[in-house]
């Protein structure tokens, strides 16, 4: 089954990808990011975000599981 992507005028929620893992992994170093989201390994691995979506994407193949992020659709302004 797909994961549904939803949208609004700033917002997607969509499937995440390996493309994304950069991004991930730069969000979740930070421990103010993480200290609000369960069950994220502290401190964080340097391959953790890749390590992690290889791990869903692969549960996915065999599991009925969603693995989606919520993205902006146009880059945020300083």
């Amino acid at each position: 089954m797909n994961t549904p992507i939803l949208r609004t005028a700033n917002i997607v929620l969509r499937p995440v990808s390996v493309a994304d893992a950069p991004a991930l992994q730069t969000h979740f170093v930070n421990g103010h990011v993480v200290k609000h989201i369960g069950a994220i390994p502290w401190p964080y691995l340097p391959d953790g975000a890749r390590a992690y979506i290889d791990l869903c994407l692969n549960a996915s193949l065999t599991q009925e599981i969603y693995f989606g992020g919520i993205f902006l659709t146009t880059p945020r302004t300083p």
